[in-house]
C-alpha cells in the first residue's frame, strides 16, 4: 500500500534520532510533535535525564529525548537534534518557569525557592549557587560542548578546557548534528525536520512560562548582570549564526534553520 502524503515514511527515519534538549528551547514542543507523527512506531527511550541514561536499556529504541550532553548523544549515536535560544531570553524564562513551578507546587526545590525568594534584580547577583549554576551558568555551552552536569564540567576544566575552548568544542559538535534549530523561529524548524525525515511536524507549544516579563522590558543593568550567567552561551549563538551554515540537509553535517 502506498504512503499517504501526510503519513511518514518509515523508511526515512534513522536507527536513531537523539534529541539533545536544552530547557526552555522548545524542546519539549518539537519531542511532542515527532511523537504525534510516528504514533507507536516510535520506539522512544523513556527517561529524560542524563544522570537515569544507561546504555544497557537502550536496546532498540530508536528516539531518545532528553536533558543530555553532547558526550552521552555521541554514545547514543545516531541523528543528533537540538534547538538553541537567545541566551539572555532562555535566562529569563527559566527564572520565571521556577517561580511558576513553585508557586504551582509542582517542583518546591532549591532552585525553585531562590526564585520565588527573590525577585529578579536580586536572582541575577546570587554566585556560586550548585542548583541554580547547573541550570543557567552557560547551560547551552556546556550541555554541547560537553555535558552541563557539574562533575563532568569539572572532569572537562580540569584538563586546561577554558571558556573559549568550551565554545570551539560545542561549535565543532554542531556541525555534527543533523539539526539544529532556533526556538524564536518554529516554522524554520519544522520545516528543517520535515526536509530531514520528512514528517510534517505541527510544532506547537508545550511547557510555557505564563507569567513573564520580556526581554525589551528588563531594566539595562538587569540584563548585564545576566549577561554574566550566558556569557558562553552568547558567544556560542553569535558564532553558529555567523557560521554560514547552508549544508544540506542530508549531509549529515549540520542543519542551521
Amino acid at each position: 500500500m502506498p504512503t499517504s502524503p501526510t503519513e511518514p515514511r518509515l523508511g526515512q527515519f534513522p536507527d536513531r534520532v537523539v534529541h539533545v534538549h536544552i530547557p526552555k528551547t522548545a524542546g519539549t514542543a518539537l519531542a511532542e510533535a515527532i511523537r504525534r507523527a510516528y504514533g507507536d512506531r516510535l520506539r522512544a527511550y523513556k527517561p529524560r535525564f542524563e544522570v537515569d541514561f544507561d546504555p544497557s536499556g537502550y536496546g532498540d529504541c530508536n528516539f531518545f529525548s532528553g536533558h543530555i550532553g553532547f558526550k552521552t548523544a555521541a554514545e547514543i549515536g545516531g541523528d543528533m537534534i537540538t534547538v538553541l535560544r537567545d541566551p539572555v531570553d532562555r535566562f529569563l524564562s527559566t527564572y520565571y518557569f521556577m517561580r511558576q513551578l513553585h508557586a504551582s507546587g509542582d517542583e518546591v526545590s532549591p532552585k525553585t525557592a531562590l526564585a520565588a525568594r527573590y525577585d529578579l534584580g536580586q536572582f541575577v547577583l546570587i554566585r556560586d549557587e550548585p542548583a541554580l549554576e547547573l541550570d543557567l551558568y552557560n547551560r547551552m555551552a556546556w550541555q554541547i560542548g560537553y555535558s552541563h552536569r557539574l562533575e563532568l564540567r569539572r572532569e572537562l576544566t580540569s584538563t586546561g578546557v577554558d571558556g573559549g575552548g568550551l565554545v570551539r568544542m560545542a561549535i565543532a559538535n554542531l556541525r555534527r548534528f543533523k539539526i539544529v534549530g532556533m526556538q524564536d523561529d518554529p516554522a524554520g524548524l519544522a520545516d528543517a525536520v520535515r526536509r530531514v525525515y520528512d514528517v510534517p511536524p505541527s510544532i506547537g507549544r508545550s511547557n510555557v512560562t505564563r507569567a513573564r516579563l520580556a526581554k525589551a522590558e528588563i531594566p539595562t543593568h538587569i540584563v548585564d548582570q545576566i549577561e554574566w550567567w550566558v556569557e558562553l552561551d552568547q558567544a556560542l549563538v553569535r558564532a553558529w549564526a555567523s557560521g554560514g551554515q547552508s549544508m544540506d540537509p542530508r549531509s549529515g553535517t549540520g542543519l542551521a534553520v
